[in-house]
């Protein structure tokens, strides 16, 4: 006599994730100042803060081309966008501490 398998008879399906979103380079300058701010905050030293955050425009312009930029819907666009370009930086930020030390 067999026994009855128990729990889920298929795997569960892939979480879906938001569709890419392209949005012009200028948004995302526009917020250099925040992540000035941010990387200064994060304790990113002031001789190194231009050339990060540079690195950061950069990488986040690019990660837009390739549509790895995927906002959640329900919050206004732009406050999707600093969300998204502060945990760059504090990601960022916390890289370049941790290889200092």
């Amino acid at each position: 006599m067999s026994k009855r398998r128990r729990g889920a008879k298929r795997p569960p399906a892939a979480p879906t994730k938001p569709p890419s979103v392209t949005i012009p380079p200028e948004a995302v300058l526009a917020e250099s100042g925040l992540l000035r701010a941010m990387l200064a905050r994060f304790g990113v030293p002031a001789r190194d803060r231009d050339d990060v955050l540079q690195e950061r425009l950069i990488g986040a312009v690019v990660a837009v081309r390739e549509g790895r930029y995927r906002p959640e819907s329900g919050l206004h666009p732009r406050r999707v966008l600093q969300r998204w370009l502060i945990g760059i930086a504090v990601h960022l930020a916390r890289k370049k501490l941790t290889t200092r030390r």
